[in-house]
């Protein structure tokens, strides 16, 4: 989930050219197991303690098949 350093091209119209936006933000990764929704950042903090309000999320999906 991190850039990480390397040889880009010169010039921004090569085909070649990478990039990453970086809003002012978080990367995070979510998982739904079935009955729980975890949405940890890339250093494996707890994101819903920060945003309870994405627990919701979890609410509206299916549950255990």
């Amino acid at each position: 989930m991190k850039a990480t350093p390397g040889t880009l091209p010169t010039q921004a119209d090569d085909a070649e050219f990478a990039f990453e936006f970086k809003w002012d933000g978080f990367r995070a990764l979510t998982s739904w197991d079935g009955s729980k929704l975890a949405v940890k950042s890339r250093n494996d903090l707890d994101l819903l303690a920060r945003f309870p309000e994405l627990a919701r999320i979890g609410e509206a999906l299916p549950g255990p098949g």
